[in-house]
């Protein structure tokens, strides 16, 4: 079917066609019966529709791969792009398919796809984000001390870490197995610790696998237990012998110590040994050990008493004199 057209120039325009016109033009000449011209067609191509790229997502820094597809178009597909600083500037992919592949992104990249129907101007997809979580990163804790098992306090600081704090764990068997700590601060109390304790802190990014930090270390030195000097003796003034022992004590031997005056004032010995020898002394004496457990307060050890008996001294005898065989008696002094 065709419709007429109030136009009887050798022109014809058309504007803003949606559905593909055929045109012609009737001629008549004189008295001659009309004519038509042969036709002239204008295809009209439906719009660019550049639909739209899926799907987003959320990737771990340098450990990541995925295919993107391209929906809801209408016309060909001219190139892919991406763009690295949100959109502001965009970057031609050779690639005229409906899928895009990407692999091991390690910063927030936007895809979309430039679409083309026909003789129709090319249009942009939506894009499709590929946002990137810096890789977990879990730092180090500074705070490595060593405290006595008596009374002891302080707190650990997580620091250099990228991600948030997921929980924090301690172990006291050396690291072999591990207890959860609800604590998801920077820092990390301790007090009273009875045993060496192992510190670390468990952090995430994003969607990126946990990383531990590095750990620190509280070093619990046993309180120092002085012991017991064995064993209390009484020897010979002047004329005397012997080995004391320190036993039942926990921490190393500073020094021994003497003293003369029952334990007044003191004397040091130098002597880091669990055994203090005597040779014959000509006072009374108390002997003990210092000792003292890593940075724990020094104690001194029990006392052993060396006591003295004065030497024997034969004396002098007298009533020597002159007697008669087998009739005398007398009396020595």
């Amino acid at each position: 079917s065709w419709t007429n057209i109030t136009n009887t120039t050798v022109n014809q325009t058309y504007l803003n066609l949606t559905t593909t016109r055929l045109y012609r033009a009737l001629v008549r000449s004189g008295v001659c019966s009309n004519a038509y011209s042969s036709t002239a067609t204008v295809t009209v191509a439906p719009a660019t529709i550049a639909g739209t790229v899926t799907p987003s997502a959320t990737v771990c820094s340098g450990a990541n791969s995925g295919t993107l597809t391209l929906a809801g178009h209408t016309g060909t597909v001219l190139n892919w792009q991406f763009s690295i600083n949100g959109g502001g500037t965009w970057t031609n992919i050779v690639n005229a398919t409906t899928t895009q592949s990407y692999l091991n992104l390690t910063q927030t990249t936007l895809y979309r796809a430039v679409v083309q129907n026909g003789s129709c101007l090319p249009a942009n997809s939506t894009a499709a984000t590929v946002t990137v979580n810096n890789a977990s990163v879990g730092g180090s804790v500074a705070g490595s001390s060593t405290v006595c098992a008596s009374g002891n306090a302080g707190t650990l600081t997580l620091s250099g870490q990228t991600g948030t704090i997921q929980s924090w764990e301690y172990s006291n068997d050396g690291g072999v197995t591990w207890t959860n700590i609800v604590n998801t601060t920077t820092s990390q109390a301790f007090s009273n610790l009875t045993d060496t304790t192992i510190y670390h802190a468990l952090v995430k990014s994003g969607v990126c696998p946990n990383d531990t930090s590095a750990n620190a270390i509280i070093t619990v030195d046993p309180v120092t237990a002085g012991g017991a000097v064995s064993s209390n003796t009484t020897a010979c003034n002047g004329n005397n012998t012997g080995t004391l022992t320190l036993t039942g004590h926990t921490g190393s031997v500073l020094n021994w110590e003497v003293s003369t005056d029952g334990g007044l004032t003191w004397l040091s010995i130098i002597n880091t040994s669990t055994s203090q020898s005597y040779n014959n002394i000509t006072s009374s004496s108390f002997y003990r050990a210092q000792v003292k457990s890593g940075v724990c307060t020094s104690q001194y050890s029990g006392p052993a008493i060396i006591s003295l008996d004065p030497a024997a001294v034969g004396g002098t005898l007298y009533g020597s004199s002159t007697v008669c065989s087998g009739s005398n008696s007398g009396a020595l002094t």
